[in-house]
């Protein structure tokens, strides 16, 4: 396994229960902290929609491809 190359926020689509497949900012932050606070203003706005998606932190770990 690689080294952590920075962290995502993803959300989770109240309605299926899965990860969306687009990332909410499309932002690689090299800052927890950073990654928290983008995925709190994403989840203060959908409770402000009336929606309840859920927005999670996610470290990304660049993996090496192999042959085969």
């Amino acid at each position: 396994m690689g080294e952590r190359a920075g962290y995502v926020v993803a959300c989770i689509n109240q309605a299926s229960g899965r990860i969306e497949d687009t990332l909410p900012s499309q932002v690689l932050h090299s800052d927890l902290a950073d990654a928290e606070f983008e995925r709190d203003i994403h989840a203060d706005e959908t409770a402000q929609a009336h929606r309840h998606d859920r927005y999670i932190v996610c470290e990304v770990i660049p993996v090496e491809a192999t042959d085969g």
